[in-house]
């Protein structure tokens, strides 16, 4: 077989023939899977894979909602992280840069006040808290970028990213699992991510974060064009296709516990209004940390709108994943689109507070 050496082309990242096995016990059930060792150079305190081992889900005082230090989930959603690691994929010959990380974050969501007749093992039920937690985790929202130096006095709101992408449900060692993936209209960073039910209240999630890394490459459409994923998404489909779940059926419903080939697979997605106005974003910040070398200074450096139209387009297109199931029903994000037109009706209310006030000032 023929070696090809790592590039910016080629990103080489953790050799998984050397991955050990990693347990975790849940109380009401048990999750192995496969990774390699963090890099000793990339270290973080508290270290990676410093979680413990066991976790009782059912006690309460596991979880916190907290976000960061000044965005929270609603009460009833709360989170315990049980693993985390994360690997640098090089692209150097010489002197074997980065160019770009991988992270894996393990969760545990306990979801309360369920009405009666709802269970995490119904996958729409499943999808919709999926939905409720993309609302708080990934629909960012940020001022139309200018690039002309003109003052915008009520700026558009645009969103940060675009998703759920590519959602699929697939097989893995008996269970269903729900795949989906979100893409940075900013930075070249993409997130991954995977769930399935573990109790009536209860979601396992595994995210992955991709972080592209990249000399004059500072933003998304530039990353994405100039580093392929391929390398990254194969040893996070190696981790994937590790996944062995073992669930006590004593707290669940025991619906959708092992998979079900022949039972309806809805899946979430972003709706076509919020791809379409991502292809406007992800231009508008195709130029930040990046100068095209055969433009001059003051030239604009964007990327052509029909160019990163047809990136989208190729991101935004399912893809079959091994042991993956037909695509049913999709369930849209249209939260997304909606926290966008609420935040724009508040900035205009705020606009005419500050008008009604500036005009009474002068009678």
């Amino acid at each position: 077989m023929f070696f090809k050496l790592p590039s910016v082309k080629n990103p080489k990242g953790p050799d998984f023939s050397k991955a050990r096995k990693i347990e975790k016990d849940f109380g009401i059930g048990r999750l192995s899977f496969k990774t390699n060792p963090s890099d000793p150079m990339y270290q973080v305190l508290p270290p990676w894979e410093s979680e413990a081992e066991k976790f009782d889900v059912t006690d309460n005082s596991i979880y916190t909602n907290k976000i960061s230090s000044e965005e929270k989930l609603p009460e009833h959603i709360k989170y315990v992280t049980f693993y985390s690691n994360s690997w640098t994929f090089k692209g150097g010959q010489i002197f074997n840069r980065s160019c770009g990380r991988l992270n894996m974050i393990g969760l545990v969501y306990r979801i309360e006040n369920l009405a009666v007749n709802e269970s995490l093992f119904n996958k729409k039920d499943l999808l919709n808290t999926c939905l409720e937690i993309i609302k708080y985790d990934s629909c960012q929202i940020h001022n139309e970028r200018s690039n002309d130096n003109t003052i915008v006095i009520l700026p558009q709101k645009w969103p940060n990213e675009l998703g759920p992408l590519n959602a699929q449900w697939l097989k893995i060692n008996n269970i269903n699992w729900l795949y989906y993936e979100y893409l940075s209209l900013i930075d070249s960073s993409i997130h991954i991510q995977l769930c399935t039910p573990l109790s009536d209240e209860h979601i396992i999630q595994i995210n992955f974060p991709i972080t592209l890394t990249l000399h004059n490459a500072g933003n998304a459409f530039q990353g994405f064009t100039q580093i392929p994923l391929d390398n990254f998404r194969k040893y996070i489909l190696d981790i994937i296709y590790s996944l062995k779940l073992d669930i006590h059926n004593q707290l669940s419903s025991g619906s959708g516990l092992k998979s079900d080939d022949k039972g309806e697979k809805p899946v979430i997605e972003a709706t076509p209004d919020h791809i379409l106005l991502a292809k406007t974003v992800m231009r508008a910040w195709s130029a930040k940390e990046y100068t095209n070398p055969k433009l001059k200074k003051d030239d604009d450096h964007r990327a052509s709108y029909e160019d990163v139209s047809a990136l989208i387009d190729k991101l935004v297109q399912p893809t079959p994943l091994p042991n993956s199931y037909p695509r049913g029903e999709v369930m849209h994000n249209y939260m997304a689109m909606q926290i966008l037109k609420d935040e724009e009706e508040r900035a205009k209310a705020k606009m005419q507070e500050a008008l009604s006030k500036s005009q009474a000032s002068l009678e």
